[in-house]
């Protein structure tokens, strides 16, 4: 999972020229060269988080890319699925929608 902050109330994310209004909200091309840093990061040199900086070499966010958790495989169905989705039956070996049939199943 790719968890992401930008805190954009910096002047690096206003118009800042001659011809413009300064100060005037703007933050998309430096949230775009941010958006590109981490992608270099992560494809480039294996990182898997750090602090965001602005243009303005101010701290403006944080980011960590998270391994996803291994799959699991329902012993009754076969399909696979998150272990943290797990159904809450006694048997943590079963996905969510065998759970929830074997809980309206009656053994005689």
């Amino acid at each position: 999972m790719l968890t992401l902050t930008i805190n954009t109330d910096g002047a690096a994310f206003t118009i800042q020229s001659a011809d413009a209004d300064n100060g005037t909200p703007n933050p998309g091309p430096e949230v775009a060269r941010l958006l590109r840093q981490v992608a270099r990061d992560i494809e480039a040199h294996g990182i898997t988080g750090g602090t965001l900086v602005d243009d303005n070499g101010n701290a403006c966010g944080a980011w960590s890319l998270d391994e996803p958790a291994p799959a699991a495989t329902c012993e009754r169905c076969g399909d696979t699925f998150d272990p943290d989705q797990a159904g809450t039956s006694d048997d943590p070996a079963l996905c969510a929608d065998c759970t929830s049939h074997n809980a309206d199943r009656v053994t005689l």
